[in-house]
């Protein structure tokens, strides 16, 4: 369960690089399952105690549907991030945490791409995050999954400046 809505924009670059490990499987499984039915293994005989190709076939379709089902959750996660990010009413806010979360920019990259000073940054992500927990804080803690449950509590907008992760 994710403690804070700055745990919740924080995943969204794990989300991205899982998407992006799942869709690598799920290429290796498509090969896998292709070359399973070529001619060449289809025409093989079977002997006592082994695998029919059929068995393999479905065990490979059950792990593609398991990873695609992954690669869903995944992305409307990442899709849900980006519209939290959307909804804030300062165009300033959806820029800043847009950089930190979605692009990934540390606070000193941000700070030089706006051009404004860390202190200011960390005031308009402060405010940011405040209004943003306001708004969802109750939704984002009821509506995670239990998968989420190891994520680690961090700020928040308590007041405290932001982590530099």
């Amino acid at each position: 369960m994710f403690r804070s809505v700055k745990d919740y924009l924080s995943s969204y670059l794990a989300m991205q690089r899982e998407i992006t490990d799942l869709e690598q499987r799920l290429a290796k499984l498509e090969e896998q399952s292709v070359s399973l039915h070529s001619p060449l293994y289809s025409a093989l005989p079977k002997s006592a105690g082994t695998h029919d190709i059929s068995d393999i076939l479905q065990e490979i379709d059950e792990l593609e549907q398991t990873y695609r089902l992954s690669l869903l959750k995944a992305r409307v996660q990442c899709a849900r991030i980006e519209h939290l990010i959307l909804s804030l009413s300062s165009p300033r806010q959806k820029q800043v945490l847009r950089a930190r979360y979605i692009d990934g920019l540390s606070w000193g990259e941000v700070s030089q791409s706006f051009m404004i000073s860390e202190s200011i940054l960390y005031s308009i992500h402060k405010k940011a995050i405040s209004e943003l927990s306001l708004r969802y804080g109750c939704l984002l803690s009821d509506s995670v999954s239990e998968e989420d449950a190891g994520q680690n509590a961090s700020d928040g907008g308590s007041g405290q400046k932001p982590d530099k992760d």
